[in-house]
């Protein structure tokens, strides 16, 4: 640009070769306008690419309304709620009784130990019991997932 001009100065023609007409409304873009995205040029754009952003965001949840709903998702994982939820409460109620067997056998094994050395085995009885279970439940969860992501029979 040259001194003393400022960007409104400048004009860009809407289309190529047409000669800029100021009383046709939309002929002429300032360039201000064009880098701060007034005008209707920018509204264009603006109304394209949230056209274009609404379309994707649709269709990408319509296909995997679509997917899911081929691999019975909702309903397995449903079922798998109410599952976990008993699970959970089984839980809940199975360390209680864990807790009352554990006092019981060490209440018992310090007749003939000391008192620590009966909490130490019962802790390390309990410790193997946990890791045990921890590894079965592993596998089970893999197991689960590896068949949730096979395609579905059909």
């Amino acid at each position: 640009m040259t001194e003393g001009r400022s960007n409104n100065d400048v004009k860009s023609r809407v289309s190529p070769g047409s000669p800029a007409r100021e009383d046709v409304p939309g002929a002429t873009v300032g360039l201000d306008d064009m880098l701060n995205g007034k005008g209707r040029a920018a509204e264009v754009v603006t109304d394209t690419l949230t056209n274009l952003a609404n379309g994707v965001a649709e269709r990408t949840a319509a296909t995997l309304r679509d997917e899911m709903a081929a691999r019975n998702l909702p309903e397995r994982a449903k079922q798998a709620g109410v599952g976990l939820g008993e699970l959970g409460a089984s839980g809940v109620l199975g360390l209680g009784a864990v807790g009352a067997l554990a006092a019981a056998g060490i209440a018992g094994l310090s007749k003939a130990m000391p008192v620590w050395a009966a909490s130490l085995v019962g802790a390390a009885i309990l410790g193997g019991a946990a890791a045990g279970l921890a590894v079965a439940g592993q596998r089970h969860i893999r197991a689960n997932i590896d068949s949730a992501n096979a395609p579905a029979a059909a």
